[in-house]
């Protein structure tokens, strides 16, 4: 996030923060310092979950600060009416699950003893029958590439293919080149035409190749509005397209978002990953049947935030 003076804020009088849970402690001192500044006192409310991720580096001052403030907590606000689901999430987002609860949840969802290809191929086909597309959620960018990678592997792009493509969004961290191929799944990384849809996190399928790999149109999944992707200049990053590849994207960017069905994948090999991951990855989908494990069912992934009270 590109860094504003104190003095930007002067003309707005409500800040409004969304995933404040996430706040590092740096950022926080500056966006408070910043506020405390203000001379006509803005009024600030914050939305934070503390039971999902936390900050990468480092967290806890945002949550001590909202300790203090007046809250309204909600309690009732739920993306799934699956009592199932529900039961399950709830149970995850405080304690540690036992195997066999996890086993009992996933059952035949599970999917352990398949190569990485044939589940892409699978979730494709839940996805075509649905006509909703299957999503897959990892820990890093890295699995998230090599998801990708092996769904344009089922349209027959291999890895000379992609070396013509251009250059995607440095900033969703991908090291796979956009091929303007009509039928496949972007997502989009920047809010550059709010208004048409154009935002980030948008999913869009590749409609027409107007100038090679540099322009082609796509249309958005959730709204079948047209829009125009090009390439776009920034001073950090150099010229790209505003979009990477959207067969799967990390549990971190998923969050706040509402999915009908996918697979998590928990794609690091030799520790777990960080608390909370497990919880807010199953809590992304609206149903048990549309929540689906890929590799080792490990009880280490599905660890709460904080203690553990289990």
């Amino acid at each position: 996030v590109t860094w504003a003076p104190p003095s930007a804020l002067r003309k707005i009088d409500l800040i409004l923060l969304d995933e404040a849970n996430q706040y590092e402690d740096q950022e926080w001192e500056h966006f408070f310092s910043s506020v405390k500044e203000q001379p006509h006192s803005p009024y600030v409310v914050l939305v934070a979950d503390f039971q999902q991720l936390q900050p990468v580096v480092s967290g806890g001052l945002c949550q001590k600060f909202c300790e203090k403030m007046q809250t309204v907590e909600l309690k009732t606000v739920y993306r799934t009416a699956d009592g199932q689901h529900l039961v399950f999430l709830n149970r995850i987002r405080e304690q540690q699950p036992s195997r066999a609860m996890l086993e009992e949840y996933f059952a035949d969802r599970h999917w352990h003893h398949r190569s990485l290809e044939d589940c892409v191929r699978i979730g494709k086909q839940l996805g075509e029958q649905a006509g909703i597309p299957f999503t897959w959620l990892t820990v890093t960018n890295a699995g998230a590439s090599e998801v990708c990678r092996a769904a344009l592997g089922l349209e027959g792009i291999d890895d000379a293919a992609l070396a013509s493509g251009y250059l995607s969004d440095p900033a969703a961290k991908s090291d796979l080149r956009i091929l303007a191929q009509p039928g496949l799944i972007i997502r989009l990384t920047r809010s550059l035409d709010k208004a048409r849809g154009f935002v980030n996190g948008a999913l869009a399928v590749i409609c027409e190749s107007l100038r090679g790999n540099a322009i082609f149109t796509a249309r958005l999944l959730g709204t079948g509005n047209m829009v125009l992707v090009h390439p776009m200049h920034d001073k950090e990053f150099g010229t790209f397209l505003p979009c990477c590849y959207g067969y799967a994207t990390t549990i971190r960017r998923a969050q706040g978002a509402d999915m009908y069905h996918g697979c998590m994948y928990f794609n690091q090999k030799k520790r777990a990953a960080a608390r909370g991951y497990g919880y807010v990855g199953a809590s992304r989908f609206k149903s048990r049947a549309g929540c689906y494990l890929y590799g080792k069912l490990r009880r280490s992934d599905f660890l709460p935030v904080g203690e553990d009270l289990g």
